[in-house]
This record gives C-alpha cells, sequence and structure tokens, in this order.
C-alpha cells in the first residue's frame, strides 16, 4: 500500500493541471488487411504499433511490430510468427514492456507466448492439460505462469516458474463440493507490504440446482489452503476484488462489488482472517451514491426517482443494477481509502439474416462492452463513506472484454482524471474533500481547425512518460472546407498536461 501511496506523491508535476496541448501528431494509413491494430507507449523508448494477422492459410498468427521514437519518427520494423494450427487467441496484453499472447484450443492446450518488442526475445510455454479438461484459466504474476485446470474430478494448478524453468502441479481440494460443482471466478495477488507469494482464488460453488455460493481461497506457499464463506444475505454474489493486507497482521481487507449473478448492486468492504470473514460496510448504488442520480439524464434522474419512492413505500431497499472494474485501492494517511470503479453495460446489435422466402429475421449479437461513468468515493477508516462523486465517461472503443478507460493521477492535493467522451477528451479534477477544482473544455484530437472526427473513431488514451499523454487509434476526419482531405487513418497524438498553479 505505501508503494501506491509513494507512486502518487511522485506525480505533482500534474498538480493543477488547466490544459492538454497536443505536442506532435502523424497519421498512419489504415490498413484493412489486419484484423486488428493497436499501441502500447514504452517510456521514453517511444511507442509501438502492432498489427496482429490470424492467417489460417497458413495456420500462422502474425504479429507486426514497428517501433516509432518519442518524437514518433519511424524507426523499424519486426514480424513476430506464432504457428496456432488448433488455436484460438484469448488474449493478448502487456506486461512490463513484454507481450504476452495466450492461445487456446477448446480447452486442452495451452501455447502462451512472450515476446520483447526491444530486443526480439520470445519465450514460448506450451502445456497439455489433464484428459478431459473442462476449462483453463491462466494469470500471470512476478515472472511466473498460473495455469488452472478443471475437469469433472480434479483441479489442479500449475506453476510455470520462467526464471528457473521449473513446473510443478498442485492439486485443489475445495472442501464439502465436487470438483464439477467448482468454478473459478477470479484470481488475485494481495497488496502487501510484504513480499508475499499467497494466491486468493474467488470460487464459486454450486450447492443445489441453481443455488451458488462465493468462497475465496487463500493459497499459501506450504500448499495449505484457508477457506473463507464471503456470500451472504447481504452479499449475494461477489466479483471485482481487491485484497489489501493490514500492516503487521495477518488479515486482509477485501472491497469488491456485490449483486445477484450477472448484475451489480453495490459495492462492499470486509475484512478476512484465516477462515473468517466479517462484512465491515456495504454501499449501495440506489442508496448511498447520491452523484450517480444527478450525474445521468433529467428522464433516467425522474424515472429512478420514482422506483426509489415505490421501493422505499413497499420497505424495500432501492436497487440500481450496474456493472464495474475497479482501479487498484489507494489507501491514505488517515487509514482511508480511495475507491474509484468505472460503470460499464453490455451492448447488442441487431444482425439480418435472409430468409428463403424473402422475409428478414434479425438476431441479437453481442457487440461488446460499454463504459458509460466514472464513480470516486473516499472511505474513512471505519468503512464508512465520506462522500462520492459520478461522472459521464463514454469512450467510442466497446471492447470484447472488460476495460479499464480512466488515466487517473493522484497527487498530494488533488486526484486528476483524464478521460473520453464520445469524440472528444476532457480532463478534471478533485481534491480529497470531494470538490470539483478543475473542469477543461471538451477537446478535439485534430491540429486542423476545419477538420472534426466523426462518428465511427476509435481513439485508446493512456499515461506515456513524463508530463506526457499518448492518445491512439482509428480516426474518420471530415474536413468541412475540402471534401479531398476527408480521410480514414489510425493516428497517434503525443499529448503534453499544461500544469499550473
Amino acid at each position: 500500500m505505501k508503494k501506491i501511496l509513494s507512486l502518487a506523491l511522485c506525480l505533482s508535476s500534474f498538480l493543477t493541471y488547466s490544459q492538454i496541448d497536443i505536442v506532435n501528431r502523424i497519421e498512419l494509413p489504415r490498413e484493412k488487411e489486419y484484423d486488428r491494430i493497436f499501441f502500447e507507449p514504452i517510456g521514453e523508448k517511444g511507442i509501438l504499433q502492432l498489427a496482429v494477422e490470424d492467417d489460417r492459410r497458413e495456420d500462422l498468427l502474425k504479429v507486426r511490430v514497428q517501433t516509432y521514437d518519442s518524437n514518433l519518427t519511424f524507426i523499424s520494423e519486426d514480424m513476430l510468427k506464432i504457428e496456432n494450427e488448433v488455436f484460438e487467441l484469448r488474449e493478448m496484453e502487456f506486461i512490463e514492456g513484454k507481450l504476452h499472447i495466450n492461445l487456446e484450443d477448446d480447452a486442452e492446450l495451452l501455447r502462451y507466448v512472450i515476446y520483447d518488442p526491444l530486443t526480439g526475445d520470445t519465450t514460448q510455454l506450451d502445456y497439455t492439460a489433464q484428459r478431459k479438461n473442462r476449462g483453463l484459466f491462466t494469470r500471470f504474476h512476478r515472472n511466473k505462469l498460473y495455469i488452472f485446470e478443471s475437469s469433472k474430478k480434479l483441479i489442479n494448478l500449475v506453476i510455470w516458474d520462467l526464471e528457473t524453468g521449473e513446473q510443478f502441479k498442485r492439486p485443489l481440494k475445495p472442501r464439502d463440493v465436487k470438483a464439477k460443482h467448482f468454478g473459478i471466478e477470479g484470481v488475485y495477488f494481495p497488496d502487501s507490504e510484504l513480499d508475499l507469494d499467497d494466491i486468493f482464488i474467488l470460487g464459486r460453488l454450486r450447492i443445489g440446482r441453481r443455488n451458488y455460493i462465493n468462497k475465496l481461497y487463500r493459497l499459501h506457499p506450504d500448499g495449505i489452503m484457508d477457506e473463507t464463506l464471503i456470500t451472504n444475505s447481504q452479499l449475494p454474489n461477489v466479483e471485482d476484488l481487491s485484497i489489501l493486507q493490514v500492516p503487521n497482521t495477518d488479515r486482509f481487507l477485501v472491497f469488491g462489488s456485490y449483486g445477484e449473478r450477472g448484475r451489480t448492486s453495490g459495492l462492499f468492504l470486509g475484512q478476512m482472517e484465516k477462515e473468517e470473514f466479517q462484512l465491515i460496510q456495504r454501499y449501495g448504488f440506489g442508496e448511498d451514491f447520491d452523484s450517480l442520480m444527478t450525474s445521468m439524464p433529467k428522464f433516467s434522474q425522474m424515472w429512478q426517482k420514482w422506483r426509489k419512492r415505490r421501493a422505499h413505500k413497499k420497505g424495500e431497499e432501492f436497487e440500481l443494477d450496474l456493472l464495474t472494474t475497479s482501479h487498484p485501492i489507494l489507501q491514505l494517511e488517515d487509514g482511508g481509502f480511495l475507491w474509484v470503479t468505472e460503470l460499464y453495460q453490455p451492448t447488442y446489435r441487431q444482425v439480418p439474416t435472409a430468409g428463403a422466402n424473402g422475409t428478414t429475421t434479425y438476431t441479437q449479437v453481442f457487440d461488446g462492452y460499454q463504459t458509460t461513468h466514472a464513480v470516486l468515493a473516499r472511505i474513512n477508516s471505519d468503512g464508512q463513506m465520506v462522500w462520492d462523486r459520478a461522472f459521464n465517461v463514454l469512450p467510442l472503443e466497446k471492447p470484447y472484454r472488460v476495460k479499464r478507460f480512466l488515466t487517473i493521477e493522484f497527487d498530494e492535493q488533488q486526484i486528476n482524471f483524464i478521460y473520453q467522451r464520445g469524440r472528444y477528451l476532457q480532463d478534471r479534477a478533485y481534491d480529497y474533500d470531494g470538490n470539483k477544482v478543475y473542469q477543461s473544455e471538451e477537446m478535439q484530437l485534430l491540429t486542423d481547425e476545419d477538420e472534426r472526427t466523426s462518428h465511427g473513431s476509435i481513439l485508446t488514451m493512456s499515461k506515456w512518460y513524463g508530463p506526457y499523454l499518448v492518445a491512439y487509434g482509428y480516426q474518420r476526419i471530415k474536413n468541412k472546407e475540402d471534401r479531398d482531405k476527408s480521410r480514414k487513418v489510425y493516428s497517434i497524438n503525443k499529448l503534453r498536461i499544461q500544469s499550473g498553479k
């Protein structure tokens, strides 16, 4: 926890910024032959553009890597090729400057590739799961790959140490439940002042035909496993956890969201010691987050207020059903906490299908997760909510996997947020008493005043180095003075935060 706070205090150069300027911008042609194009900032060394193609003719996953320096000047190009004759791409992410690629077949074969784009070094791990395996769950942490496999009869954890090359398998045997009734909801590594190698596994156990409970399993390095029941009448289902160790103790604080399966009614704070769990406080979106209501459109506010009055007349708690993905919890010097959560919702589109008799039918197809709001809450050392703030966030990207979009910087006096609202960029800041101390105008990421971005543009933004940010992605640009200059491009924008006091 101290590490997070120390990092926050080092970012004081962002104090009370008032303007974001485009320092440099380049436009690259849109390349339709690639399935996915994304960018990865690598600090002062520059930025990478990665173009991914799943070439089924050659049974290869091809990743083209282009390197640009911090002035957005092209430096070099490399091509990574991975044999994927029976695999499907499950996940691709950067961890500590290296590209991690997770390829799987139905549930038995795993190919995990780690690629260093600066040196070209590649590490490939191939794993064959147990017979009749039903699913694989992987996590990478501290240079170790954790592989969970489960069949109807057996659950195993395989740990692959990349430093030593050693691999060992450990059977997991939760009490009072058969392996076929056990599912892994999440794997967590605690934020601790100590160098813990403990693993926390959130399990979902079926105890009846349609009844489920959540248990949190703490797996010690010596193989001992503690089992802690988390769910109860107040927490019917939990997910999206953050686990913090209480300094100088063997107790852990557990932050997370609660609600029925597939929807979230609020956030909770609890305390766990060995196999005992105590709920400290829960914060319902409908009852406790007043800022959520005021951030909604006027019509939605009227509708939700009516629903709240109706629930109270019946003597019931008013619930708002939302979905959350939380940022790391920041512990404050007074023993309290700062909690930032992004709210999202699944979206769908109608796909037409022509019938043999000339009729057209429509099928509903999942179209990605749309982030809608950010929620900021301060919790005191007793677990009481001091204040909450919510504001609209609307990135144009709708990923098929849940993703966080806020860029957040903490300093000694305030919390700074940079985020997207549609085609525009915006920033705002709150002090630690919940007062909004700054909000910028909406900024369009273009340098020509005669141009504007249109719907369909998909930009992603992240911190780069020092006072610099980078915004990158696909843009559809319309030029109102010269239509010939209208275009579809991938752009990289180097942004600088101009700070002032």
